[in-house]
């Protein structure tokens, strides 16, 4: 009877736990969120940490870490920095790679102009589609929700 008490009252106070730990996650998440999509350019470190946490490579990663990571995925432009614009292209191009998408010309010419073009064509990115174009935090939002779609949200491997 005592250590049916004990068990009790010890599961209890490890929901309470994770109840206070995990909330002040969940703030950060909503308030990242909400950075995200006030912004009028997304940097590529911003992309990337989102990107990866969508196609769950990279969890609660700094965008630096992320922006690191993402170029470990994919050869990144030489210009690019965590700091900067990210391109639609840009974007693109860490989207093939971390959700493991390989077709079309990318397939043969892994690079952000042909990862654009084949997003475009799977209907991942709708409306202009230059990939020399800057990404806005709430484009970026709607092309995530729409590669999530089309992988099942899971992030596995399709051809």
């Amino acid at each position: 009877m005592m250590t049916q008490r004990y068990f009790k009252k010890r599961t209890l106070l490890f929901l309470i736990m994770a109840a206070l730990f995990t909330f002040p996650l969940a703030a950060q998440t909503a308030a990242d969120m909400d950075r995200l999509l006030e912004s009028p350019a997304v940097s590529w470190g911003e992309a990337a940490t989102f990107i990866l946490a969508a196609a769950d490579k990279g969890q609660g990663l700094s965008e630096e870490a992320a922006f690191r990571l993402a170029g470990e995925l994919a050869k990144l432009p030489r210009n690019a920095a965590a700091e900067k614009p990210v391109t639609l292209g840009g974007a693109s191009l860490i989207i093939m790679k971390a959700f493991n998408l390989q077709s079309g010309l990318y397939r043969l010419f892994p690079n952000g102009h042909y990862a654009c073009r084949e997003l475009v064509y799977l209907g991942v990115i709708q409306g202009k589609s230059d990939p020399d174009m800057r990404v806005s935090g709430e484009r970026l939002l709607r092309i995530l929700g729409r590669v999530l779609d089309y992988t099942g949200a899971d992030g596995g491997d399709y051809e």
